[in-house]
């Protein structure tokens, strides 16, 4: 009996250390509330129509995405990192969070803390203007 259960910890030890089972799991603590984020959502003062894509960045990672399935409106839930594992794959305390909009960033930004946030977000005109006039520069030395 003393050699199954020696088994049964080997194999154990050997599910967490390929990353099948998380030690948060197996310890009964929990990893943290979800982010959900919800609000308007416009690009160049017009709603954003259903299939934008909506996607949430910190430290340069990105940790959630969606699209929007109501014109003008977005949902997005976030999940939080987990400690176990090495790569970073959700928010933490006091992130930063960037939304990028089919591409292009939005404003404002939110700072992390769990729970339900209301956050309207935009992509505004600035975007066009450094375009075209980077195209007009470029114009002058054709």
């Amino acid at each position: 009996m003393n050699r199954m259960f020696s088994r049964c910890v080997v194999t154990l030890a050997a599910f967490v250390a390929l990353g099948l089972i998380s030690a948060p799991f197996l310890a009964g603590r929990e990893l943290g509330s979800d982010l959900d984020v919800q609000g308007s959502v416009m690009v160049r003062n017009r709603a954003a129509s259903v299939g934008t894509r909506i996607e949430a960045f910190a430290s340069g990672t990105r940790l959630a995405d969606t699209t929007v399935q109501v014109a003008g409106f977005y949902t997005l839930r976030i999940p939080p990192d987990d400690p176990v594992t090495l790569d970073r794959d959700g928010w933490l305390e006091g992130d930063e969070i960037r939304f990028v909009v089919d591409g292009e960033t939005a404003q404002p930004t939110l700072t992390a803390t769990g729970g339900s946030h209301q956050l309207d977000i935009a992509v505004q005109f600035i975007s066009d203007v450094k375009k075209s006039t980077w195209g007009k520069i470029k114009a002058l030395f054709r």
